[in-house]
C-alpha cells in the first residue's frame, strides 16, 4: 500500500493538536535554556519550570481528549447512539489556556524573527499517510486543536470533523 500525503491545514485531530501543542512548548523550553527566547510566561520565578509543568499538564489531558475524540467516532460511525460526557477541571482549562498564550507568544517571535527563527519537521507520520503542515498551518492546527478542546470543556463533547477536514 503506498503512503499518502494529507495537506495539515484541513486536518482534524485534537489529540494530535495538543501533542503538537506541547512540542512547541519543548522547543521554547529548549531556546529559553539557550538563551535564544525571553521568559514568555509573565511573572513566572522559574519559567523552565512554569515551561516544563504546562507540557507536563497539556500533555496530561491528551488522554481525555482521546477518549473524546473515540466516544465521536463511535457515534459518527453509528456503533453508539450517544457519545459518553468529558468533563474537563477548572485546572484543565487553565492549561488550555495558558498553551493559547504560549503559542500564540511563540508564533508572533517566529513571526518577527525574519526567518531567524523557524521549525522543522512539521509532520504527523502515520502508517497509512503522513500529514504535512507549513508552519502556518502547524500553529492554525494546533490553535484548533485547542479552540475544539475548550468547547468540549464546555459542553462535554466534541464537534467532530467538519466535512472539509480530513480525519
Amino acid at each position: 500500500m503506498e503512503k499518502s500525503y494529507v495537506d495539515g491545514s484541513s486536518f482534524w485531530n485534537p489529540y494530535e493538536g495538543l501533542g503538537a501543542g506541547a512540542n512547541l512548548i519543548k522547543l521554547s523550553h529548549n531556546w529559553l535554556k539557550d538563551g535564544i527566547l525571553q521568559p514568555a510566561l509573565g511573572s513566572a520565578d522559574d519559567p523552565v519550570k512554569a515551561l516544563n509543568h504546562l507540557e507536563a499538564s497539556v500533555r496530561a489531558l491528551r488522554p481525555k481528549v482521546k477518549f473524546a475524540m473515540e466516544e465521536c467516532h463511535q457515534v459518527q460511525s453509528k456503533r453508539k447512539l450517544e457519545a459518553t460526557p468529558v468533563q474537563l477541571s477548572k485546572d484543565e482549562v487553565q492549561v488550555l489556556h495558558g498553551l493559547q498564550q504560549q503559542v500564540a507568544q511563540f508564533r508572533q517571535m517566529i513571526a518577527n524573527s525574519s526567518g531567524k527563527f523557524a521549525i522543522g519537521n512539521l509532520e504527523i507520520v502515520y502508517p497509512s499517510a503522513t500529514i504535512k503542515f507549513t508552519t502556518e498551518s502547524y500553529f492554525d492546527f494546533v490553535n484548533r486543536s485547542i479552540d475544539e478542546t475548550l468547547i468540549l470543556s464546555k459542553t462535554g463533547f466534541l464537534v467532530g470533523p467538519s466535512p472539509n477536514q480530513s480525519y
